[in-house]
């Protein structure tokens, strides 16, 4: 099963995505191509060191200090660290700018990369004086004066986390966290009016009023301020239920707090009705209906402020600022260390850096009776089969399953893993135990039914595969995977060849630049005989997905039937060239090309 981000809709506006993604380019990409920036540092300014121009490679200028005459290290060291920042890799990225900056100390380019991705593995202490020199280097530092202030309010320094936020320039990124930030720090000092009041230039953004509204509600509740707290949760839930899900558990918390049961429930509900399923919704559904939503979601400044970097991390990785949204997270994680929803958001982002192992240590940091604990266990299963270990995937699934014997979707994770990796068996035995635990079923099914159909027919047992498709259309009218895999089923076994044909049509209309299903239209053309059409669709296909070896082959199939022996033998290599991985399919391949197709027998065409 592929897992999308968490559903953590803090931020409502589209102006704000674009604000943090313009904001994280601006931390994680300064010196890029075209930027070029000579670096501000005394040593430049007096003529020490050598400025190497690295422009030729898009990345801007660095110095050469005086100890590295004799030879470029520093410079081979920022080249190894910006590739490593281009894919992803921020391990090797904190490792290689922290190797270049002992050799040019005092480079602000060098510091503010060297701190950024230390956080980004978690090394906040040791980012803290790089930190602190960039911000003397460069007073308008955009996220060094974040990382002195959590480092301050994580050591219990409210005061001096105060004073560093204060100066910032609130501008791009800092112009939502500077106010957030520095409210928390006031907080922390017992002044909530305070805080509440630096929290204001918030709530004079349309875009911010649902995250001014949520930690207004969270400081004034915190300082005791009822009438206030009362206020800023009325704001905050005149939009439910759309909210975030910590934004709501916040609000279920102050209605239950003031005995407004009811409500609560209703609320909930009405979240449930609007949210789209998952591991991680429904155990929070549950927690609520349960009561356990009965306490303030923070109970100290500090784990306020943990909040706000949390809720930043969110959407900046939901805007594929991942860098940056690894970083908040981190921060987040330093200052709460018990907030097990930046565990998995640190583990969803180095799954999609592929870094499986590493992630699936952040899952393991989630802990039993947390709410985050059954998705996480969830997505470690999911990373152990690409890592190649499907043993430990299925052990874990089964595990899940046990110890929640009334939900079905470990099971289902576990068929579509079985399926995967073609264990059709055991997919359908998965797939089967899984709809039995699920009762009635319904429309949300339907995908179930779809993927236990497809192990149906994988072993042959059609008849039940058949079923499966019809029962799941009926559920899902027009659904377009699935009239693609049953109407080409049908016309491949020579059946309502009519409606196939039409089945799949209607799938091509709805997934127009979906290269498999254009595909399946153009081989069932192919397999009715009409050799033209089928190099029109075919050659659609091909253009949409290009580097898929089966769809290469069937155009070259298409174009040997018309007579286009070069162009069918040019495509039949390039399907070659990409390592087709089914059975028999590169020794099939191989024959074309020396010997070409024989004339096809009209028996093989059906309806013929």
């Amino acid at each position: 099963m592929t897992f999308s981000p968490l559903p953590h809709r803090l931020f409502r506006s589209t102006a704000l995505a674009v604000v943090l993604t313009l904001s994280a380019a601006g931390c994680a990409s300064a010196g890029a191509e075209g930027e070029a920036p000579a670096p501000r540092t005394a040593a430049t300014k007096s003529g020490e060191g050598r400025v190497l121009d690295l422009r030729a490679w898009g990345l801007g200028k660095v110095r050469e200090a005086a100890p590295l005459t004799p030879g470029p290290a520093a410079a081979g060291k920022y080249l190894a660290a910006r590739q490593a920042q281009r894919e992803s890799d921020t391990r090797a990225a904190a490792d290689y700018f922290e190797q270049a900056l002992k050799g040019d100390p005092d480079n602000p380019t060098l510091l503010r990369r060297a701190f950024f991705y230390m956080i980004a593995e978690g090394r906040v202490e040791d980012a803290v004086p790089l930190a602190r020199r960039t911000l003397e280097l460069e007073p308008d530092s955009g996220v060094a004066p974040l990382v002195l202030a959590v480092s301050a309010m994580a050591d219990g320094r409210a005061r001096a986390a105060e004073e560093t936020i204060a100066r910032t320039d609130p501008r791009g990124l800092n112009s939502f966290m500077a106010p957030l930030v520095r409210a928390w720090t006031l907080a922390a000092q017992d002044r909530p009016a305070d805080a509440l009041a630096a929290l204001e230039p918030l709530a004079q953004q349309p875009q911010f009023l649902d995250l001014h509204a949520l930690h207004a509600a969270l400081i004034a509740d915190l300082g005791g301020l009822e009438a206030e707290a009362a206020t800023h949760y009325e704001a905050l839930l005149d939009d439910a239920p759309d909210l975030s899900l910590r934004a709501m558990q916040a609000g279920i918390s102050w209605l239950r707090r003031t005995g407004q049961e009811d409500r609560a429930t209703n609320l909930i509900d009405a979240y449930n009705a609007q949210m789209a399923s998952s591991g991680l919704l429904n155990a929070a559904v549950e927690d609520m209906r349960a009561g356990a939503a009965a306490e303030p979601i923070v109970g100290t400044a500090r784990e306020g402020m943990a909040e706000a970097f949390y809720g930043a991390a969110s959407t900046l990785t939901q805007g594929n600022a991942l860098d940056t949204g690894l970083v908040f997270a981190r921060l987040a994680e330093h200052l709460d260390p018990d907030l097990d929803l930046s565990d998995l958001l640190i583990g969803d982002v180095l799954t999609r850096m592929d870094r499986l192992e590493e992630a699936n240590r952040a899952y393991a940091l989630v802990e039993p009776g947390e709410i985050g604990w059954y998705t996480a266990r969830l997505r470690m299963a999911d990373n152990r089969e690409r890592m190649g270990d499907l043993d430990g995937a299925e052990a874990l699934l089964e595990q899940v399953a046990k110890t929640h014997p009334d939900r079905a979707e470990p099971l289902v994770v576990l068929g579509d893993i079985l399926r995967r990796n073609e264990r059709w068996d055991r997919a359908t035995e998965a797939y089967d135990r899984a709809l039995e635990r699920a009762g009635e079923i319904g429309p949300e099914h339907w995908a179930w039914l779809y993927s236990r159909g497809i192990t149906h027919e994988r072993a042959g047992r059609w008849e039940q595969a058949e079923d499966d498709f019809l029962k799941a259309l009926e559920l899902e009218p027009g659904q377009p995977f699935v009239l693609n895999y049953l109407g080409y089923s049908w016309i491949d076994r020579g059946e309502n060849l009519e409606r196939g044909r039409e089945m799949i049509e209607e799938a091509v209309a709805q997934r127009p630049r979906d290269g498999y299903i254009v595909d399946s239209l153009g081989w069932v053309y192919y397999l009715l005989g009409n050799y033209t059409d089928a190099v029109r669709h075919l050659e659609r296909a091909v253009e949409l997905s290009p580097n898929d070896p089966t769809i290469n082959d069937h155009l070259g199939d298409a174009y040997w039937r018309v007579g286009r022996r070069n162009e069918a033998r040019f495509q039949w290599r390039r399907a070659l060239d990409m390592g087709p991985t089914e059975p028999g399919q590169a020794e099939e391949l191989e024959r074309k090309i020396a010997e070409g197709m024989e004339p096809r027998d009209p028996a093989d065409v059906p309806g013929q």
